[in-house]
């Protein structure tokens, strides 16, 4: 792909990013997204077969900064579980701020429809390889219980992370997704604990309580 292509590219993936924000997935035309985006409609279709793709692109951006976030973590000098909790902090911090209710149903609804692969479960997917690094780390320094293979723990992981997710779209957010979730993990991590640790988590990794209900 040449930078010019990469380029165009990457105006379509912010700008449809921007609409969706401004009007909505369902109020977002692609004549809106390639006329504010300066190019023609057969532009769009060279990069993105539809909305769904260009939204789907969005999430794999996402990813990326999931990935900044990663390599400033150390594994072999940070607790397993802090940096599970890290990760979700980010997650939901990330979605909330980026995502409406509208985009973000699309998406899930786009996963479920779709005959392509599952780009969520896809085991080549960046957020997916964070997780079962951290969690393999976590097993091989006895902070990860091991009677579950790291794979299948990181599954549930991310079970528990988009069951969130999906309660919070749901539900239209009338909760604070990142107060919420973050709440949600401090009940459900200590399941991944080595017996060693019993059910201490660190107390740096703990939500201070909000005022606000879910």
């Amino acid at each position: 792909m040449s930078k010019q292509t990469e380029k165009k590219r990457d105006l379509l993936i912010r700008v449809s990013s921007e609409l969706f924000r401004e009007r909505g997935y369902t109020n977002t035309s692609l004549e809106d997204i390639y006329n504010a985006a300066g190019c023609s409609r057969a532009t769009f279709y060279h990069h993105f077969s539809g909305k769904e793709e260009l939204l789907l692109s969005w999430s794999m951006v996402m990813d990326s900064k999931y990935e900044e976030w990663f390599n400033k973590q150390s594994l072999s000098d940070s607790n397993a579980i802090n940096l599970l909790m890290g990760l979700s902090n980010v997650t939901f911090s990330s979605i909330e701020d980026n995502f409406d209710i509208d985009s973000l149903s699309a998406i899930y609804a786009y996963q479920v429809t779709s005959k392509d692969e599952r780009y969520f479960n896809s085991n080549s997917r960046i957020y997916n390889v964070i997780i079962q690094n951290i969690m393999r780390s976590g097993q091989n320094k006895n902070e990860i219980r091991e009677d579950i293979s790291f794979v299948e723990l990181s599954k549930q992981y991310n079970i528990i992370l988009r069951g969130v997710v999906y309660d919070w779209c749901i539900s239209y957010g009338f909760y604070s997704l990142k107060e919420f979730g973050i709440r949600s993990m401090n009940i459900f991590l200590p399941c991944f604990l080595a017996p060693v640790y019993g059910n201490d988590i660190s107390p740096s990794a703990q939500l201070i309580e909000s005022d606000e209900g879910a």
